[in-house]
């Protein structure tokens, strides 16, 4: 199964073998007249010559001037850009000191939790910080999990140019052979976001990719034989997919608010699995720092939903889990047989978020049909959580977007509801006022 996509194979061919130990340089992207490159730290970091494994450089082209950014590093196996945003982002392989495979944002002067080695195995000295910066997501690595298995040893970070994708990474993996998609999203400024399946498993690990204007994708494929970076034995060769005109049933995005999260498919849902059994969440950590080879997720705790509704084209359904926290990965899983209206089956069962911060933002979500009628809030409730007004009476105006109003109730007190007519789907802000000042909130209807 691959996403949206069909794959043939084009030319396996061994490569040459690595034959010494030496520190490996990975990435070479470009950006504003900077060079962005990394080297990893395993096996080769000692006190004497820590400024250069570990990190993540920038070079001046034009000066020759290199600076470090992010420490911490330990086999960063690819690196991309976000064109929209100028956001670079490293892929870092498990093992020491990693639980699962990471992806963090290249930022200066943050550490990302792999320690410089005196000797493999043996001394390990202090950080160059007390305070380890998360990555912006996890991929479930470990095979010994039931929770997941996603990749071991990332590679480079494609940006999906064309397509239903355009955006979101693409990443390859040496040692299990498939490509994963990642979608990442901003909040309280931190990088964070979902991790899906692209592919299954292909002739060859696949190192980086390329992309035509009609988005054919083309993946490159590396090995080695001694090092266990490679998918069944092949060392090199090409892979090329190339784009599903008649679609496919798969989950797009997945996105945080403050209850819960949406997730948004690429086509409808069948309206029979709309419905909290169709889902199910579990959530654990990786809390744990240590030298031990990968391991499996910590504090796995199974969630409850305790709400769920769908957008009026059921493209998207919002689910409410109880104990949401910080800190943690969802495994978001799909029943068996969980179907688009077309009774296309959904490609892959399993999406993965990394919720590092807790979204602020409200989804207050109706059919289009009920939003036109009225939508019912109580914005003494929960879902505004405004409970703390001191005023008996208030007033509400939404806003959209660009600044223009679309409502405005009377005056009501403490208890009361307002009855909102949106007029239309999409983002809307909220601006409660009361005699002792005034607060938004937003909220997206669907």
């Amino acid at each position: 199964a691959t996403s949206s996509y069909s794959k043939s194979l084009l030319s396996p061919r061994p490569i040459a073998a690595r034959t010494a130990n030496f520190p490996l340089a990975f990435n070479l992207e470009h950006k504003d007249g900077f060079l962005y490159y990394s080297m990893g730290a395993w096996e080769f970091v000692t006190p004497e010559n820590a400024q250069w494994p570990g990190y993540v450089y920038k070079v001046d082209i034009n000066t020759g001037a290199v600076e470090t950014l992010n420490s911490g590093v330990r086999m960063p196996n690819g690196m991309g850009i976000k064109k929209a945003t100028g956001d670079i982002f490293y892929s870092d392989n498990q093992g020491e000191w990693r639980k699962a495979t990471p992806i963090f944002q290249v930022q200066k002067g943050v550490y990302n939790g792999h320690p410089a080695q005196k000797e493999l195995n043996d001394i390990y000295w202090p950080a160059p910080s007390g305070k380890i910066t998360p990555p912006a997501v996890w991929l479930p690595s470990n095979s010994r999990s039931n929770y997941g298995n996603m990749t071991r040893s990332g590679t480079d970070l494609h940006e999906v140019e064309n397509g239903i994708y355009k955006g979101q990474f693409l990443m390859g993996d040496n040692y299990l052979g498939r490509v994963n998609r990642i979608f990442l999203e901003k909040v309280n400024q931190v990088f964070q976001g979902a991790t899906f399946h692209f592919s299954n498993t292909v002739k060859g690990g696949i190192q980086t990719m390329v992309e035509s204007p009609d988005g054919t994708l083309i993946g490159g494929a590396l090995g080695d034989p001694q090092s266990g970076w490679n998918w069944q034995s092949v060392l090199g060769g090409l892979t090329k997919w190339t784009p599903n005109k008649n679609g496919v049933m798969d989950i797009l995005a997945i996105r945080s608010n403050r209850t819960g999260f949406d997730l948004e498919f690429t086509e409808p849902v069948k309206t029979a699995d709309i419905s909290p059994e169709s889902f199910w969440v579990v959530s654990y950590a990786y809390n744990s720092w240590g030298p031990a080879y990968g391991g499996s997720p910590e504090d796995v705790r199974k969630m409850k939903i305790t709400a769920l509704e769908s957008s009026f084209d059921h493209k998207q359904v919002a689910l409410t889990i109880e104990g949401l926290a910080k800190g943690r990965v969802y495994d978001i899983m799909f029943k068996s047989g969980f179907q688009s209206e077309t009774g296309k089956t959904i490609l892959f069962q399993h999406a993965w978020y990394t919720l590092n911060e807790i979204n602020d933002r409200v989804v207050g979500i109706a059919s289009v049909d009920r939003v036109r009628e009225g939508f019912q809030f109580d914005l003494h409730g929960r879902l505004l959580d405004i409970s703390n007004l001191q005023s008996q009476n208030f007033t509400v105006k939404a806003y959209s977007p660009s600044g223009r109003l679309v409502f405005q109730s009377k005056a009501m007190g403490r208890q009361g509801k307002a009855s909102i007519r949106f007029p239309d789907r999409g983002v809307y802000i909220l601006r409660i006022m009361t005699p002792g000042g005034s607060f938004s909130r937003e909220l997206t209807i669907l």
